[in-house]
């Protein structure tokens, strides 16, 4: 077995580099590692589903110090965050949240609804961006 930063070899058993004092992971530690992941991302979800947001946070926060890259460590935290009990109702809050934000039309003041048409109208270009086609593609009017 090499160390990770210095690559001298070292014993398997050794948990820190002779040379350089670098932290040793073996492969069983690599598994514990995981497995902790797992039951601390099963016992976030559980937290949720109880309604215990703050100690559901908690929980995904752990995972993000063992695996900063964590897909369920930072979902969980969005979830605990807005209340949310379930994937689904995730998914669901985001999709209304932006379905909304994106169905509303915006409608420009009277003097910027003149300086627009003034603009299409100087600007447009016969058979290639006539106004109609502007008018329509932009919604105005």
């Amino acid at each position: 077995m090499y160390c990770s930063k210095c690559g001298k070899e070292v014993l398997p058993n050794d948990q820190f580099c002779v040379y350089c004092g670098n932290k040793l992971y073996t492969k069983k530690a690599m598994i514990d590692n995981s497995a902790s992941v797992e039951s601390l991302q099963k016992r976030g979800m559980m937290l949720l589903e109880d309604g215990d947001f703050l100690s559901a946070e908690d929980y995904f926060n752990r995972i993000l110090s063992l695996e900063p890259e964590n897909y369920y460590g930072f979902l969980g935290i969005q979830m605990a965050k807005h209340k949310l009990k379930s994937e689904e109702e995730f998914f669901n809050y985001y999709k209304n949240l932006y379905s909304q934000e994106y169905s509303e039309n915006i409608n420009a003041c009277d003097e910027d609804t003149q300086h627009i048409e003034d603009m299409i109208s100087t600007y447009s270009i016969p058979f290639y961006l006539e106004k109609d086609k502007i008018i329509k593609k932009y919604a105005f009017g």
